[in-house]
């Protein structure tokens, strides 16, 4: 057990994750469930520690002033943004790993490789991609490192999108977002690049090899992950990670 470990859950609430909080509780007694309101909470351990908010405030929420400056358009980004932070405000240890409310994954092999090298940010590779067709896409499904640098990045984030213009909304992100061959800057690279800039580092592609690590979701059976955007949920077996099993398979052209 490492008890300077926090598992942070975030989502709306889902009877998925709920039911191995006992499984994630082999690893450390800190545990953070940072969700929406709703009445199952009341069921869970009290040794979980409850974040848990109105999902809307008549539109002069975080989430809908993201939507309203059009910087997200039917994305969930906002949400996961909000539940994220909430969750990681309340960490108090040096390391977090933050997973999905609707998935659920055996993270002691997560543990054991992010215990291997603890100034990096371990991430699964569910739904990552190679640098030449996203740049920076990190998986953000289930994620960890030190706690500091997600605190700093999510902080980043919320601010900027409260205080959008188009020289303030993270100025390299908004530049990406018009970028005539990406199109588009989506979440996982978004919260990359605001994860490195938390370590210090200049956002380049030779620093992205250098700040992350990946894990085979393969390797953490049972597991249940999901893409709620094509409704498919993946049980012990994810084959969409594009051959991405490292770090190196990412940058390497």
């Amino acid at each position: 057990m490492n008890n300077d470990l926090t598992i942070v859950i975030q989502g709306l609430f889902s009877q998925d994750s709920a039911s191995r909080i006992e499984q994630y509780r082999k690893l450390t007694n800190n545990i953070v469930y940072s969700t929406w309101k709703h009445p199952s909470l009341k069921e869970l351990p009290d040794y979980v520690k409850v974040v848990s908010h109105d999902l809307c405030d008549k539109g002069n929420c975080y989430c809908c002033n993201m939507r309203m400056q059009n910087l997200i358009q039917d994305s969930t980004i906002a949400w996961a943004v909000s539940t994220t932070r909430a969750g990681i405000r309340e960490v108090e240890t040096e390391y977090t790993i933050k997973v999905r409310a609707d998935e659920y994954y055996n993270l002691e092999p997560f543990v054991e490789k992010m215990m291997e090298n603890k100034d990096k940010v371990l991430f699964g590779n569910i739904f990552v991609r190679q640098f030449k067709d996203q740049p920076y896409h990190m998986g953000d499904h289930v994620f960890g490192g030190k706690t500091k640098f997600f605190a700093t990045a999510y902080e980043n984030i919320f601010d900027d999108a409260h205080n959008y213009s188009p020289n303030h909304f993270d100025q390299f992100c908004y530049n990406y977002m018009r970028h005539p061959t990406y199109g588009s800057w989506p979440a996982e690279s978004m919260l990359a690049c605001n994860i490195m800039k938390a370590m210090g580092l200049e956002i380049t592609k030779e620093n992205f090899a250098k700040a992350f690590e990946v894990i085979d979701i393969n390797l953490m059976t049972p597991f249940m992950a999901r893409w709620c955007h094509d409704h498919k949920v993946y049980t012990d077996k994810f084959d969409l990670h594009r051959n991405i099993f490292s770090v190196e398979d990412m940058v390497n052209d």
